[in-house]
């Protein structure tokens, strides 16, 4: 089966005949934990088809209750071939008009409501079982049955699915055929077993292309199945049974939670521990002999957390806990970056100081979650939709220890980011054109420090190397609403000396008469982040001219900078 690149996921064990293709009875109370538990496996709406709500409603009542409000909270989708109501129980009554023991459902009062998300698709599945049947050689068949077994169904079936063009495609349509012609019990038996899974496998396949989803895994006797799925990591139900039940949390409780604006974080961190068990669980038989697997040691790291109470904060740091534990302890955990998790885009924003951090904190903080993180790696986070965002600080300079370079080189491995913006305090060069606290934008960053002296002159060898254009591009959409200060674009002067003299500036600008203003760490971040094929680009706000230098101005400087850096952002989240 061709992988999807999707999160929707696709309730297949509420398909009656596929539970009898392997003969599996699910009790109602297991069938609404799964759906329950299915819930923090994706960020997009879970989808059944319509018939199998209609057909389980008589044997999982509490499920199709359950989904029934998921449905009202627009949490869930139905998807049919059929535009109303009546549409649909009319054409179930015909296709199973010989067969009304079998599905009383139709036939009485059972859903008396269409339902609130209700997805029409093109085309009939009868209609498209019915071209896999006649399509099919029976190859699956033919190592289990007689030859002259294999030799009835190779010829008959095609004529029977002709023949019938009205009936519903279930192995009941096979019986008078399998009773007649097949006398071989072992045969009898290995062709209904065998159609019955090529029917349910085409029947799932069908509602997997049609919502680009994936299917639950590690489902108690429902493994036969799990082949279908895009990853048996990502949306197994054993796993995120046991990952959600230690924190006792109520099964009540879970649609509130995922209707709260900070599910996605939630989301995200058990997503994290999920994968990191699955990749346990592969690893070798010292990790079996330790926690005996990826559920151990989970199990193991969750022993002494206090269990969270009736809120989802408190249920993001129980959970977040656990992972930073459970990473302590094996590095594979490490390993599952967000890219790895859902493929969003990442932004790095990095600040020097600790005035620049605050602000920047301050200005997140007041549009979205931000958590602290420790591991190995200082940093704080904040997961969004459409893209995972992380604040880093580094220390001042290029190359020092903890300066620019360096710390970005250990960020590029760790965060992968596809976007950089460095925040906070710069000079600026032109106080007659400039105001302490406008915003430069840089256009180009050149060092400074390269160059070449002799006897009479000094000759700057150092790059004017360009910013990403789409960062300039957002920026530049943000300057035309930006009424906070100026905003100045052009060259920014960077380098590891820490500027106060006017002499110096005048030298800078003789050299580079474009230059807006400086700074000492932008040229650590355009040389890692051209070296990474990142795009990235300083936004920096003037506290000083480079010379008389105070503190007076570093936290107004601070603000406007952070303030329009988190308006980018928020233009970066709406494209």
């Amino acid at each position: 089966m061709n992988k999807r690149n999707s999160e929707s996921i696709y309730y297949h064990f509420l398909d009656r005949e596929l539970r009898e293709s392997i003969k599996l009875t699910l009790f109602d109370d297991l069938a609404l934990d799964i759906v329950a538990k299915s819930m923090f496996m994706s960020l997009r709406p879970p989808y059944a088809s319509y018939s199998h709500l209609w057909e389980s409603n008589i044997e999982l009542p509490k499920t199709t209750t359950y989904l029934r409000q998921l449905d009202i909270c627009d949490i869930v989708q139905f998807f049919t071939n059929h535009r109303s109501l009546e549409d649909f129980v009319l054409s179930r009554q015909i296709l199973y008009a010989n067969d009304q023991n079998r599905y009383p459902m139709y036939f009485h009062d059972s859903i008396s409501s269409w339902g609130n998300n209700v997805i029409t698709l093109n085309g009939s599945t009868t209609d498209l079982l019915r071209k896999n049947f006649l399509e099919e050689k029976f190859d699956f068949l033919r190592e289990k049955i007689s030859t002259s077994a294999f030799d009835i169904i190779k010829g008959q079936v095609p004529l029977l699915i002709l023949g019938d063009q009205k009936s519903a495609i279930t192995i009941h349509l096979f019986d008078k055929l399998l009773n007649e012609k097949i006398s071989d019990y072992h045969s009898k038996r290995q062709i209904e077993l065998s159609l019955r899974m090529f029917i349910s496998e085409k029947y799932t396949q069908r509602y997997l292309n049609a919502g680009n989803g994936t299917i639950i895994t590690d489902i108690p006797q429902l493994q036969a199945y799990d082949f279908l799925a895009n990853n048996k990591w990502d949306t197994s139900y054993k796993i995120y049974k046991k990952i959600l039940d230690l924190s006792c949390f109520p099964i009540e409780k879970y649609i509130e939670i995922k209707l709260d604006p900070m599910f996605p974080e939630l989301y995200y961190i058990l997503k994290k521990i999920a994968n990191g068990i699955g990749l346990l669980n592969e690893q070798s038989n010292l990790v079996r002999a330790r926690y005996n697997n990826g559920l151990g040691l989970i199990e193991y790291v969750s022993t002494n957390s206090t269990k969270p109470a009736l809120n989802i904060t408190d249920l993001l740091f129980y959970y977040d806990n656990i992972l930073n534990k459970a990473r302590r302890l094996e590095p594979i955990f490490m390993e599952v970056s967000p890219m790895d998790v859902n493929g969003k885009k990442t932004l790095l924003v990095v600040v020097t100081t600790i005035t620049e951090l605050r602000y920047a904190l301050k200005m997140f903080r007041d549009e979205f979650t931000v958590n602290e993180r420790t591991d190995d790696f200082g940093y704080y986070s904040i997961i969004t939709l459409s893209m995972n965002i992380y604040i880093i600080k580094s220390q001042m300079g290029l190359t020092g220890p903890g300066a620019s370079i360096m710390t970005l080189s250990k960020a590029m491995d760790k965060f992968k980011p596809d976007y950089i913006i460095m925040g906070g305090i710069a000079f600026g060069a032109n106080p007659d054109k400039q105001k302490i606290g406008d915003v430069l934008i840089a256009s180009q960053i050149w060092n400074y420090e390269i160059k070449k002296v002799n006897e009479t002159k000094i000759i700057p060898r150092g790059d004017k190397t360009q910013v990403s254009t789409y960062l300039r591009q957002i920026s530049d959409m943000t300057a035309v609403d930006w009424t906070s200060s100026g905003v100045h674009i052009g060259v920014i002067a960077s380098g590891e000396t820490l500027v106060n003299s006017k002499d110096f500036i005048n030298t800078l600008k003789e050299q580079e008469s474009e230059i807006i203003g400086g700074d000492m760490e932008s040229a650590g971040l355009i040389t890692v982040a051209i070296g990474n094929q990142v795009d990235c680009i300083m936004v920096k706000a003037i506290c000083d001219w480079g010379y008389d230098k105070t503190d007076e101005n570093q936290e107004l400087a601070a603000f406007n900078s952070m303030k329009f850096i988190i308006e980018t952002v928020k233009k970066m989240l709406q494209v």
